[in-house]
Formats: structure tokens, C-alpha cells, sequence
């Protein structure tokens, strides 16, 4: 939706996307006069734990995300875990950009975190990867 039709009459239009992607709605902000300035990577990897097994897999993860954020391009990597469950966790991710996450998908740790982990999952992993930019209000 474009809220101003010109630069002239609003040197700082924006055009608002909103993009439903299961819950909650995203709105991403996009100024159109803005020059265009690095973005990061942002991924989010969505699974389920066996009942009972959550807690393996945090101590598993562990040595994973030390690793991980000891990586060229790592600017985030943490695992959540749900609170309106015992069998949801989540990673959050941010990289530099996107041959920081290429190289990182083929990392030791990470392929050794996938193999202790595959025993203790019901399913597979949802991942979600955007380009993200800082903008201002």
C-alpha cells in the first residue's frame, strides 16, 4: 500500500507490505528515497522436541551455540524454548550476510548438533530466512 503517491509531497513516504506468516502478522517498513544500506540475515528454526526431551537437547546445543557464535558473521544465535509448552524451541539467528549462513549450515558443530539431536525429535525444522535492514521511525 503506498501511503504518499510522490517524493514531493512526502519526502519520507513509506510503503507498508504486510505479509501474514502463520501468527503473528509481520509488517515490514520500507522508506523508498532511502539509499539502500547492508541487510542482515535473519533466521528463525522452528522445531519439536520428543516429550521429555527438551532439556537433552538444550544440553546438547550448548557447545553448537558457543561455537556458533565464535563464527565469521555471526551477529545472533541463541535457542529458545517455549513457554506455553515442554516441547518447543526455537533459534534466532542473525548473520552479516548470506555466505556467513551458507558456511555456517556446513560447520562441524552444526552437522554434529543435527546427528545427537535426530533421536530426540518429533518431525522436522521449520526455518525461515528474511533480509532484514535497520529502519527508523
Amino acid at each position: 500500500m503506498l501511503l504518499c503517491p510522490s517524493k514531493e509531497a512526502a519526502p519520507l513516504a513509506f510503503r507498508v507490505m504486510i505479509a501474514e506468516v502463520s501468527k503473528p502478522i509481520f509488517i515490514r517498513v520500507f522508506n523508498f528515497y532511502e539509499r539502500r544500506v547492508a541487510a542482515m540475515i535473519v533466521v528463525t528454526a522452528k522445531f519439536k522436541s520428543l516429550p521429555g526431551m527438551r532439556a537433552k537437547i538444550v544440553e546438547i546445543a550448548g557447545p553448537c551455540v558457543e561455537a556458533t557464535r565464535k563464527e565469521k558473521g555471526c551477529l545472533r544465535y541463541e535457542l529458545f524454548v517455549s513457554s506455553e509448552d515442554d516441547v518447543t524451541l526455537q533459534f534466532v539467528e542473525e548473520w552479516a550476510d548470506l555466505d556467513s549462513l551458507r558456511t555456517h549450515v556446513k560447520a562441524p558443530h552444526l552437522i554434529l548438533f543435527r546427528e545427537q539431536r535426530k533421536n530426540s525429535v518429533e518431525g522436522g525444522v521449520e526455518v525461515k530466512i528474511f533480509e532484514a535492514k535497520e529502519v527508523s521511525l
